[in-house]
């Protein structure tokens, strides 16, 4: 049996879809936590929360807009500042615009996991296609799909300028564009009820290259950019692992809130962990290590704000269990990989 990833979102897309709905209104904790996120999201742009729940959210942030309107604002409301600091800095570094593009569609799964964006060449156009790990979008997931539209403007717009217009847009949703996208995209050819969503550019937009003054970097088999981290491969443990991370500054996530979280029961969750040899308890170990190893790089934190931050209560708790997994103290650890 395959045990496919939890299709994951970052943070800042709340952000997003809340901004769209009324400008000037935060992200309420009760809000978060009526939706069962966390409440410190508004903090922790790069926290991951199932991506079910994400589109929960922008579904009823949606209520009382058009959906295709709503969807819209929300694109055009992500600027490059919005992506991790991964991806961002591969594009902001990129030497052309074929090399962001394929920068992005290297490093879009941590923004979004269960999407894969390719390039397609014919003739003198292209093509760059999402594709999403999952059924065709419904009407109600529209936004997830203008989102995805309005990612690839965003990273084009940055060579181009925010005027330029893509010479079509393909959509999986057989919905015609109405008044909202055709103003938007008054230039524009809609394509509806299409296999794949993406949107279609002249080939030789591709050698535009960006006149903003940032120094070159990018990613690793991308002419012309250097090496950027793009972390473990996604499978079913990591991408839990991503959730439960974010969840811990509330305490000890329990299996049945996880398991609700994710959608499926107890019982299923703890059989597709054991398909790859681990238990939910190792998820959190591992969860609580990966966010304590990243604090105690910072000089600035203690290790008792380590602690509290991967939801141990007890200090001397956090000490032992680090050291299970490390061999060493909190202490130790920060001493031998981040002296100066």
């Amino acid at each position: 049996m395959t045990v496919e990833p939890i299709p994951v979102i970052r943070a800042a897309y709340l952000e997003l879809f809340m901004g769209a709905s009324d400008p000037y209104a935060g992200i309420d904790p009760v809000l978060l936590q009526q939706f069962n996120l966390p409440a410190n999201l508004a903090n922790k742009p790069d926290a991951y929360v199932p991506l079910k729940t994400a589109l929960s959210f922008a579904q009823w942030a949606a209520q009382g807009s058009d959906i295709e309107a709503f969807g819209i604002k929300v694109g055009s409301r992500l600027q490059i500042s919005h992506f991790s600091a991964g991806l961002r800095s591969a594009l902001q570094g990129a030497a052309s615009l074929e090399c962001a593009l394929e920068c992005f569609a290297r490093l879009a799964d941590r923004e979004q996991s269960n999407v894969r964006y390719r390039i397609d060449r014919t003739g003198g156009e292209v093509k760059i296609c999402s594709l999403v790990d999952a059924a065709p979008p419904s009407e109600t997931e529209y936004p997830d799909e203008w989102l995805r539209i309005m990612s690839l403007m965003t990273v084009i717009r940055y060579f181009t300028g925010n005027e330029w217009m893509p010479s079509a847009i393909a959509l999986q949703s057989h919905r015609v564009p109405g008044q909202h996208a055709r103003r938007a995209f008054p230039r524009t050819r809609f394509l509806t009820g299409q296999a794949e969503t993406g949107i279609i550019i002249p080939a030789s937009l591709l050698l535009l290259a960006t006149t903003r003054n940032y120094p070159r970097g990018g990613v690793a088999g991308v002419p012309g950019t250097e090496s950027v981290a793009t972390g473990p491969a996604w499978d079913f443990p990591v991408s839990l692992q991503e959730i439960v991370q974010t969840y811990l500054e509330d305490g000890y996530p329990d299996i049945n809130l996880a398991a609700n979280i994710i959608g499926c029961g107890v019982r299923t969750l703890q059989r597709r962990l054991k398909a790859f040899g681990l238990s939910y308890t190792d998820v959190v170990q591992q969860a609580r290590f990966r966010l304590a190893t990243d604090l105690l790089s910072d000089p600035g934190t203690k290790v008792i704000d380590a602690a509290l931050a991967a939801g141990y209560e007890d200090p001397s708790h956090f000490t032992r269990a680090f050291r299970r997994l490390a061999g060493i103290s909190p202490k130790q650890y920060r001493r031998l990989n981040y002296a100066h």
